[in-house]
């Protein structure tokens, strides 16, 4: 797995009763802010883009590409949509790092599945 994401997601989103009720460590000791955890889930999901968009299997990664973009237009303001485009040549090393980025991205669609159901939680709670 090759986690490409510089953003700090999983401590930005982590819930405010982690270590009561799971008996983990806190990885951060302020209180949820939902701002930037979405803010954080913006920049893993512009750097999870501009990794796919090199890649040229169109047809493979386009809907991936634009349910990228949905979420992104959905979470984040207009200023923070910035897109990479280059392309790379799909030599077998190439393909395999794109299997480790997409391990790594299933993992965090995972996280963020997480994060918004926890969001959706709280909202109904107040």
């Amino acid at each position: 797995m090759n986690d490409i994401t510089k953003a700090t997601t999983v401590t930005a989103c982590e819930p405010d009763y982690a270590s009561k009720s799971t008996g983990c460590t806190r990885q951060r000791e302020t209180a949820f802010d939902q701002d930037i955890c979405l803010r954080n889930i913006t920049e893993d999901l512009l750097q999870y883009k501009a990794e796919f968009s090199k890649y040229q299997l169109s047809e493979h990664l386009d809907k991936t590409l634009s349910t990228i973009d949905a979420l992104i237009e959905v979470l984040s303001s207009p200023d923070r949509r910035a897109t990479f485009r280059q392309k790379t040549e799909l030599t077998f090393p190439a393909r395999m790092k794109l299997c480790e980025i997409l391990q790594a991205f299933r993992v965090r669609t995972v996280t963020i599945n997480r994060v918004m159901n926890y969001i959706k939680s709280r909202v109904s709670r107040q």
